[in-house]
């Protein structure tokens, strides 16, 4: 039987696309693209912009008759995806200015190969091996970068200074972990090892020196995230957002303030924050703990009905001391949805390692940090249990093919920008579901109103930074002084925000609009609203932009 047309130009555009982004192929399970690194050349870039534009034509000759609602949809979100590569190949902020670009993917070419159990081990060897070998071409290229704003420089060379060691002391620790006996395995490694070191070298006394001022995109390019990206009304515009978020960080801080008198009035809020690092589990309990918390919290939302809990296991795995040096300067996700694009497979959730090696202090630091509010707060609603779990696991049979796989994390952001809403949304919307069914102590709950002020803080950075309405020093000035942010996670985060525009503002924009479908879904039911249903039909979309679910879900 003859598929129709659409679907045939679906499969050629997301065969380019996962050729384009191998390493994102990885993640999804496409193993045909795991022996590949990106192509990075002009030429490649020329080409790449050439089959894109293509696509696009093909596209837009096809009528849209009899398309399906999830036809319509991929038809939008794809044709949005191939606008916003060809802006991104040559913009600054990508593979032709952003030396970033290169050390992530250096690393987490191979490293993300050990993340996906459920192909052979003979097999990532291979694939390692293969990408390893292209690594010293692939930072060859990256030397097209001729100029870079400095703190962008100088976090990629914290990148090749982690990834140095991890090809040259972390995957020795892996063969010997999973007895990989493969003699070009380290061979290998010790060869990336050495062309990540000398990129380093590079990056310190060639491409530190050619410093720019940091870039921004414009109102025009951050107006092209939010319709083309996030599918947000054309009124909503980058001017519109600045002002929301504004408001949403006066409504947070005013919150905040507020929940902290009727805790303690005699405290401030930072003060009250301090607390949580001391409430925390023993060494004795503190691997127990993560998967007792998803437990109880799956417990909590099957009682108070908030949904239809997915089958699907979870395995909770301290992180590897290979892969430890390389999180520390790389945003890796703690956890892993099984693969979209296979048959099976269990979620997998890594938490810091508690070495009983370490002296009494340095085990009482990683205990402080991974205490009780953050693991079931960041580790388990956000992440392993009602949010990124419970919505990848949903996403694998939603009826749009975009949607099936957007949802998937990959190192920056997930497969598909337009999926970076409603992922974000979702985990802040589930941590919110969590404090109305009272399942959070007074404390989490102050945790939680920080968290949001500093989401709204985020997006006012986001949009305000690359429209110009606030330079570098006032954002990181906020994060620190109105967000209340070390200073060094201050820099970080300013620094994030100035190299993935559009990004920033995702969370806010996800989380307000699930908020206000569901205000609309309960106005129009009345006392027929469930919310078991209306969050299953919710996730049941796969990720996608809210205001498409919207579409949907308001018929």
């Amino acid at each position: 039987m003859t598929r129709p047309p659409f679907d045939r130009w679906f499969d050629r555009f997301l065969d380019s696309w996962l050729a384009w982004h191998p390493i994102t192929a990885t993640l999804l399970g496409a193993t045909d693209f795991d022996h590949t690194l990106p192509d990075y050349s002009r030429d490649a870039n020329a080409d790449r912009i050439a089959r894109a534009r293509a696509l696009i034509a093909e596209l837009d000759a096809l009528p849209w008759q009899d398309h399906t609602e999830a036809q319509q949809y991929d038809r939008i979100l794809a044709r949005g995806a191939l606008e916003l590569l060809i802006w991104e190949t040559n913009a600054p902020f990508f593979q032709t200015g952003n030396p970033v670009q290169h050390t992530t993917e250096a690393i987490v070419s191979v490293a993300s190969l050990f993340w996906n159990e459920t192909v052979p081990l003979g097999d990532r060897v291979e694939a390692a091996v293969a990408r390893m070998r292209q690594i010293p071409a692939f930072l060859e290229t990256a030397r097209q970068v001729r100029a870079a704003p400095l703190p962008w420089t100088e976090l990629a060379i914290r990148q090749a200074n982690a990834g140095a060691e991890f090809f040259g002391i972390g995957l020795a620790q892996l063969a010997e972990e999973r007895g990989i006996e493969r003699p070009a395995f380290l061979e290998q490694a010790a060869i990336a090892a050495e062309a990540v070191a000398e990129h380093a070298s590079w990056l310190g006394s060639v491409l530190a020196e050619r410093r720019i001022g940091i870039h921004t995109v414009g109102a025009g390019a951050i107006d092209r995230y939010l319709h083309l990206g996030h599918v947000l009304p054309a009124a909503q515009t980058a001017e519109w957002w600045f002002t929301y978020a504004h408001e949403e960080l006066v409504e947070a801080t005013t919150e905040l303030r507020e929940l902290t008198r009727a805790i303690d009035w005699r405290n401030a809020p930072r003060a009250l924050l301090r607390q949580l690092p001391a409430i925390h589990p023993t060494p004795e309990t503190y691997a127990s703990t993560f998967p007792a918390v998803w437990n109880w919290a799956r417990e909590i939302a099957e009682r108070a009905e908030l949904l239809t809990w997915p089958d699907g296991p979870v395995a909770f795995k301290p992180i590897p001391a290979y892969e430890r040096g390389i999180r520390e300067v790389i945003d890796l996700p703690v956890y892993y949805g099984a693969d979209p694009l296979a048959s099976d497979g269990e979620g997998v959730c890594v938490y810091p390692a508690l070495d009983p090696t370490l002296p009494e202090d340095a085990r009482e630091r990683v205990l402080r940090s991974m205490n009780d509010s953050r693991i079931l707060l960041e580790t388990i609603v956000r992440s392993a249990g009602l949010g990124r779990h419970v919505q990848q696991a949903y996403a694998r049979t939603a009826p749009t093919r975009i949607g099936r796989l957007a949802a998937t994390p990959v190192p920056t952001r997930p497969a598909f920008f337009c999926g970076n809403a409603v992922v974000d949304g979702w985990a802040c919307y589930a941590a919110e579901l969590m404090e109305e069914v009272g399942a959070l102590t007074p404390l989490q709950r102050l945790s939680e109103a920080d968290r949001r002020l500093g989401i709204a803080a985020r997006a006012v950075a986001d949009v305000g930074f690359h429209t110009g309405e606030l330079t570098f020093g006032r954002i990181e000035r906020m994060f620190r002084d109105e967000a209340g942010l070390t200073s060094t996670q201050a820099m970080t985060e300013t620094v994030r925000i100035s190299m993935f525009p559009g990004m920033g503002m995702a969370e806010l924009a996800g989380a307000a609009g699930i908020d206000e479908l569901r205000l609309a879904i309960e106005e129009r039911d009345g006392d027929a609203f469930s919310l078991r249903s209306f969050h299953d039909r919710f996730l049941g979309h796969g990720a996608l932009p809210v205001t498409l679910i919207a579409a949907s879900m308001l018929q």
